[in-house]
């Protein structure tokens, strides 16, 4: 049974998709799709998330299930792909560990005398996290619509040639 707390997390994982969707200057008729994915995906990496797997592993789940998801939907409001595909993913970003990781830097940057061991461990495990996570999402995203680029790409020419007729 999905807890109340997954619904209500994916459920603000799908507003700010909304909020990074018109941050964007995306067309209105796609937001609704936008919010959709972004919900899915959502549910999605907290379910993989509470069954004890990593972020990445989590984030690679829902960026699968964003790029699957975003190609009938791209197709069926008429967008390309990427605008329905990009605000969906934007949430997923790891924010935190990056940050995280750029304080680390500028701390290492700006001491002067010799730097703690820890402080450069943690630095390189949050960079090295979140690289991690972009890679999983990137990944995750893009292989569903690389895959089902030709489909599309072919479904496109036999709606052209019809129309041409």
């Amino acid at each position: 049974m999905m807890s109340l707390t997954i619904l209500v997390k994916a459920a603000f994982a799908g507003i700010a998709s909304i909020g990074f969707a018109v941050l964007f200057n995306v067309p209105k008729r796609v937001l609704l799709s936008i919010f959709s994915i972004a919900f899915v995906s959502g549910i999605v990496k907290f379910i993989v998330l509470e069954n004890n797997l990593s972020l990445i592993w989590s984030s690679l789940a829902s960026g699968v299930c964003v790029g699957t998801l975003s190609v009938p939907f791209a197709r069926l409001k008429f967008a390309p792909p990427l605008v329905i595909a990009i605000p969906s993913v934007i949430p997923m970003v790891p924010g935190t560990y990056i940050y995280r990781s750029i304080i680390g830097l500028i701390s290492i940057a700006t001491t002067n005398g010799p730097v703690s061991s820890e402080l450069v461990t943690e630095t390189i495990h949050n960079g090295m996290f979140s690289l991690f996570i972009l890679a999983a999402i990137s990944i995750g995203a893009g292989i569903p619509t690389i895959i089902t680029r030709r489909q599309i790409m072919t479904a496109i020419e036999k709606e052209d040639s019809k129309s041409a007729r």
